[in-house]
């Protein structure tokens, strides 16, 4: 089964639990068994006493992904590979964290930009929203409390705090309000992880909002209620149509996802620093309690390799619209909205990013009630009228110049 899963390109990693009284080394001995003998691509440990060091030091492992909830401050100069990050950790309180922040919670703006800039050099961190061991994505925004009636212990398993919101209606509803802002809230809530500088990590199913009806630990439910529910329908295309372009996104472009932490500052010397943040005032971010919008720039010309892009995401958690000034960008380049959270699949760019004909303000966007907008740089050229004409950069625009080959 691993060879064929490789064959299409698909990395298998496997979850190990050991108890309390599991040896170390056995532990060892466990994994090094299936990475030689079944070549498997990374483990995710959870249990206790997890032997890092012996982890780290093992030469057999050494390319081999390790994914702990935790890794222990004092083992970061062991485990350090430069070369191959291969230990990987939980991003912090990350899923809690931006939980909270999404559905509008007060002072966590500024947790929720170290979580989205966090990026080490001695490991790998791993953002997600959704796990196996609670809700989905879609029961986030549609349900406050879990429904584990169906396991038959009362209720009284599962986590009883989860940080989700219903969006106004606990459970199903056909009301279209609660939906389309069920909708927003879930693009919102991908759009935080693929643009986090991170590794972006989904649950199965939350890519077309599968849900679970609000039962938040399917240990013994093997069956629908435990089952991926493959819908078809339009709410469940949009939500996939939107990943997909997140995904393409972040892949086209090396800014959204360094290989290590941005620093906050021009250390290149070319006028920019790598991030910046943005309020109602270019260069000026409102970092206060009640707090709930920013303007982030990425700067391509940071980028390894060919410059990229540069990206402003309008990030606006509160339940009114706001303005967010936007940083002006150099005299042949402009501003231009490539997505929003509030705007259905339709306006999103599907085959050249030329199909969004939006363009910001040279000075101010509006940022929707709880929406994330990403708008990016766009060269110009001058036309034979003297005109500027927009073109995409080169890494998005995949075309030839077939005025140089004549």
């Amino acid at each position: 089964m691993v060879r064929e899963l490789h064959k299409n390109g698909i990395e298998v990693i496997m979850q190990f639990y050991f108890p309390p009284e599991i040896r170390q080394l056995y532990m060892l001995d466990v994994i090094k068994h299936w990475v030689m003998e079944y070549h498997i691509d990374g483990v995710r440990i959870s249990g206790f006493h997890i032997p890092f060091r012996l982890l780290a030091e093992e030469p057999v492992l050494r390319n081999t992904k390790i994914w702990c909830s935790y890794l222990p401050n004092e083992d970061f100069p062991v485990i350090s590979n430069p070369i191959f990050k291969n230990f990987i950790s939980d991003n912090g309180n990350y899923r809690n964290d931006i939980r909270r922040f999404l559905k509008g919670d007060e002072g966590l703006l500024s947790q929720a930009l170290g979580y989205h800039r966090c990026n080490p050099k001695e490991h790998g961190v791993v953002n997600y929203l959704a796990d196996y061991d609670g809700f989905t994505l879609y029961d986030c925004v549609s349900y406050e409390r879990k429904h584990n009636e169906a396991n038959g212990e009362d209720n009284r398993d599962g986590a009883d705090v989860n940080f989700t919101w219903n969006c106004g209606v606990e459970g199903d509803t056909r009301k279209k309000s609660i939906m389309d802002l069920r909708m927003k809230q879930i693009k919102n809530a991908l759009s935080f992880v693929f643009l986090s500088q991170g590794i972006p990590f989904i649950y199965s199913g939350d890519e077309f909002a599968s849900s679970r009806k609000g039962n938040n630990n399917c240990y013994c439910q093997d069956n629908e209620t435990g089952w991926v529910n493959w819908k078809d329908n339009q709410f469940s295309r949009e939500i996939l149509a939107y990943t997909q372009f997140l995904i393409r996104l972040r892949k086209e472009h090396p800014i959204l996802h360094m290989k290590d932490e941005l620093l906050v500052m021009d250390s290149k010397g070319c006028g920019c620093p790598d991030i910046s943040y943005h309020g109602i005032e270019a260069w000026r971010p409102d970092f206060g309690h009640i707090s709930r919008m920013i303007g982030i720039v990425l700067c391509g010309q940071y980028a390894p390799g060919e410059e990229d892009a540069s990206f402003y995401i309008a990030c606006n958690m509160h339940w009114e619209s706001h303005k967010l000034a936007l940083p002006k960008l150099s005299r042949d380049e402009k501003w231009v909205k490539i997505s929003d959270t509030s705007l259905s699949v339709d306006a999103l760019p599907q085959n050249e990013w030329e199909n969004r004909q939006e363009e910001g303000d040279d000075h101010v966007v509006t940022a929707d009630c709880r929406s994330i907008s990403v708008y990016m740089s766009k060269k110009c050229k001058e036309t034979k009228s003297g005109k500027k004409e927009r073109r995409s950069p080169a890494r998005s625009q995949g075309k030839k110049d077939k005025s140089k080959e004549r």
